[in-house]
């Protein structure tokens, strides 16, 4: 018999932050510095892990990370307006809290711009545990695990990247995908995810609520 899940971790961009376009966006700007051929969106979200210059370097781009950094910065920071939250975060946020179950972020953007992006959307007060800096996530979504004191089958981790799903999956917990419309189903379940939505919704069900 299974397990009730009783926590849920988030990745936060792409999953609870609208910023992937503009990730996505950034991301070609690199390559097109280099001459190269942008990769789609599927191929980013199939192929990035971490660490994430790899991902560059397999597709021809020989810079360094920090060369990788400006270059992604230089383009992030014309668009003067920050990407916000998805119109369900917060809603989907409030209602399993009030169900009572344990919300994290494990996130790969740096820790103090998590915290203070969960601030500005208003969304701290449902969280437990919110942890950036973290490309490779299996170490965060373990250490939730022996804080909370969980066992890893009544806990979900939910990400819109391949990488998520082999992290999440690798420190023992459940694996949820989630396309946000994009192109990305078929590429998140061959990386093995246990269930594939498209809105945060559709984690109700799987949750019994």
């Amino acid at each position: 018999m299974k397990k009730k899940k009783v926590a849920v971790l988030f990745d936060l961009d792409g999953t609870l932050r609208n910023s992937m376009q503009l990730g996505h966006e950034a991301v070609c700007h690199v390559f097109r510095e280099h001459n190269l051929a942008p990769p789609s969106y599927a191929d980013l979200c199939k192929y990035l892990r971490a660490p994430f210059e790899s991902f560059y370097h397999m597709f021809g781009v020989k810079s360094t990370r920090a060369e990788i950094d400006v270059s992604f910065r230089k383009h992030a920071r014309k668009h003067n307006t920050a990407p916000g939250l998805f119109p369900d975060s917060k809603r989907v946020l409030q209602t399993m809290y009030e169900k009572g179950i344990v919300l994290g972020i494990v996130s790969a953007r740096e820790n103090d711009l998590v915290s203070k992006f969960c601030e500005e959307f208003e969304i701290l007060q449902y969280l437990s545990y919110v942890l950036g800096g973290s490309e490779c996530k299996i170490a965060g979504i373990k250490k939730f695990l022996t804080e909370f004191n969980l066992e890893g089958d009544r806990v979900l981790y939910v990400g819109d990247f391949c990488c998520d799903i082999y992290d999440a999956l690798n420190a023992g917990v459940g694996a949820v995908g989630i396309t946000r419309g994009c192109p990305t189903r078929e590429v998140l379940l061959e990386a093995g995810a246990d269930h594939c939505i498209d809105h945060l919704d559709e984690l109700f069900p799987l949750l019994g609520i």
